[in-house]
């Protein structure tokens, strides 16, 4: 929620402990990484800190309840639906069991897959950019497909 680049984070271990961390799942980084740049990008870092002295932390928190608002109203009419779904009550992503959302709406709304070939459930991750009149139409055309 941080506008936060992908990629954005550091990992810290205690001394001698670094090897019981050590994994080769991350199968998309060659070899093993034990730099505290590594694969991250101190762009990011620099652009978080640039987010956070543009906002200040009170202008940030004004931000953050927004998405959340926003979120808590998805989740309100998902409720009344009765549509199925996951939300940390602290994010603004939630994420809806896709046999309760027509393809085509999940199409239109450019939601995110847990597979795109077969998907489970689908995701919708509510940005500042996203106005809340596109959530209230996603809202009506997802009410609509209910009573059809």
């Amino acid at each position: 929620m941080l506008q936060a680049p992908y990629g954005t984070g550091i990992f810290l271990c205690r001394k001698n402990l670094i090897e019981y961390a050590q994994t080769e799942e991350a199968s998309y980084v060659q070899g093993t990484d034990f730099t505290l740049c590594g694969s991250r990008s101190g762009a990011n870092a620099i652009a978080v800190w640039m987010i956070l002295m543009t906002h200040g932390s009170d202008g940030w928190k004004y931000l953050m309840q927004n998405l959340i608002d926003r979120t808590d109203h998805i989740c309100d009419t998902l409720d009344q639906l009765g549509i199925e779904y996951y939300r940390n009550p602290s994010m603004n992503i939630v994420t809806m069991k896709a046999a309760h959302i027509p393809k085509s709406i999940a199409e239109k709304y450019h939601l995110v897959a847990d597979d795109f070939r077969n998907p489970t459930w689908w995701k919708i991750v509510t940005m500042m950019h996203v106005e809340k009149s596109l959530i209230d139409e996603f809202l009506l055309d997802l009410h609509q497909s209910r009573l059809k």
